[in-house]
Parts: C-alpha cells; sequence; structure tokens
C-alpha cells in the first residue's frame, strides 16, 4: 500500500469515471486499503457511475481469488514492511484437440465428442477400439505467471510459485546493500535469482530498481551468476511465455 503502488489508482478511477465506464470494477488489495480508498472517494467528492467492488486480501497462505474456464489467479502473501501481495496466474489446462479427419474415418457421433476431447478412447459400432492418441493431439501446454512486488527475501516464496514459466521479482539493490535491503523489506538481485533457481521457473524478470543505480546492467549480471535465464524489466518490453 506503498504511494508508488496505488496513488496512480484513484486517477485511473476518476478519468474511468469521466469517460462514462459503466462497467463494474473489481480491486483485490490488502485488506486495510478498503477504508483508505473509500476515505479518498469522499474526500474529494468523487461519486463513481460504475460500481466498485473491494476484495479484501489477507491471511498468510496462498489463497485463490478468480477462477473462471480458462485460468486461476492466486494471491501471494509476501513479506514487507505493510501488508503486501503478489499474484500468480494459471491457465487451466485445455481439452485434447480432435483430429478432423477421424471424425469421417470413424464415424464417430457428437455424443462421443466431449468424452475423446477428455482423453477417452473411442470404440466403433463393430466394437473396435480407437486409442484416444490416434484421434486427438495434445492441446497447448498451460502457461503461468507470478508476479512477486515488494517484499524481503524468505524461502517459502520458491514454494508458492513452483515452476512457473514467468516470473517477476523485484531486486531493488545489489548485494553491496544487503543489509539495506533486509532494513527496508526489499531484495538484492542475487535473493531473486535464488528464489527463481530454488522453484525451477524458466524466466526471471527482475525490477523496482533502486534509482542510485544508473545502469542496471551491473544487477543482471549479479543475478545471472545465480540463474542465467534472467532479464530486466523495461517499459514497454513485449515477453512471449
Amino acid at each position: 500500500m506503498h504511494g508508488d503502488h496505488l496513488f496512480g489508482l484513484y486517477g485511473l478511477l476518476s478519468t474511468l469515471n469521466l469517460t462514462g465506464r459503466k462497467t463494474p470494477m473489481n480491486i483485490f488489495a490488502p485488506e486495510q486499503f478498503g477504508p483508505i480508498m473509500q476515505s479518498h472517494l469522499s474526500d474529494f467528492d468523487l461519486y463513481l457511475r460504475y460500481d466498485l467492488n473491494f476484495h479484501p486480501l489477507k491471511g498468510d497462505n496462498p489463497s485463490l481469488i478468480f477462477a473462471d474456464k480458462i485460468i486461476t489467479v492466486t494471491s501471494i502473501p509476501l513479506r514487507h514492511r505493510i501488508p503486501t501481495y503478489g499474484f500468480l496466474f494459471r491457465e487451466k489446462q485445455k481439452e485434447r484437440n480432435i483430429i478432423k479427419e477421424s471424425l469421417k474415418e470413424y464415424r464417430i457421433p457428437l455424443v462421443s465428442i466431449p468424452g475423446i476431447k477428455q482423453g477417452e478412447d473411442f470404440i466403433t459400432g463393430s466394437g473396435k477400439v480407437i486409442p484416444n492418441r490416434d484421434i486427438t493431439t495434445d492441446p497447448p501446454i498451460p502457461r503461468s505467471y507470478a508476479y512477486c512486488s515488494d517484499t524481503s527475501y524468505f524461502e517459502q516464496l520458491s514454494q508458492f510459485v513452483k515452476g512457473v514459466d514467468l516470473l517477476y521479482h523485484e531486486a531493488t539493490f545489489g548485494s553491496e546493500l544487503a543489509d539495506l535491503a533486509r532494513e527496508t523489506g526489499h531484495s538484492t538481485s542475487i535473493e531473486a535469482a535464488t528464489i527463481a533457481k530454488n522453484a525451477g521457473v524458466k524466466k526471471l524478470v527482475i525490477g523496482h530498481f533502486s534509482a542510485r543505480y544508473k545502469s542496471v546492467k551491473p544487477l543482471v549480471e549479479e543475478a545471472r551468476s545465480v540463474f542465467k535465464d534472467t532479464i530486466a524489466a523495461a517499459d514497454d518490453a513485449v515477453i512471449t511465455i
């Protein structure tokens, strides 16, 4: 709930109101932010034309906060000077893809398609079993992304983000300022890389760099000494998972 993470929200709420938003907005944030948000709306006489639904985050364990047929979102408790949470996004496993030619070849009826997509074999009218692998192809591998904002290093975090394809982890300081990192509730680039290594992630993006660094290259190089596939976050960067 520090200003560099939330001040922009107030302007966004107001701008969307002025531009005619009607769709409800859901905000997921530490429970302590609820009264602060309402106070701001009241203090600045903001009457929104759309519903604002606040979902309080609390607790010391990961918690599922959203799910639909495509994706799940889990809140991740972090360790900062004030309540802070990260987020884990995971795609759900898609169904298997039926090979179109097999529909005609084996005269597969529509009623059998849902089961085949779930992995079932097909039995023809004559009793012949057609293995599922012969009439379907594998679906895409589900992708995952974890966003870990301000946090000090703690080993359990590597379990929370185990095996994700892409991990964003703050790396405010270099290892030469490890004491300051602990004092302010932040991580060093080495610590971010250690989380990535222990979690077995595929790619690490580090960011939230202290303004004292005129170049982030030393921080990236330091992280790469522990976890090779590390890059620096940059405005307008596009990362394919």
